[in-house]
């Protein structure tokens, strides 16, 4: 499953392999979130 990057603004358009891959892109008030798709993503952080 990829990973993506979420702040206050919204989803970085990437998807990345690894949890470690993501976390060395990963900035201050920033989270990294697994998930099936950005989609999948995307409806689970608007519910």
């Amino acid at each position: 499953m990829p990973f993506f990057i979420v702040n206050q603004n919204g989803i970085y358009p990437f998807a990345y392999e690894s949890y470690e891959q993501a976390g060395e892109n990963c900035e201050s008030g920033e989270f990294v979130f697994i998930a099936d798709s950005m989609e999948f993503l995307e409806e689970l952080l608007e519910s």
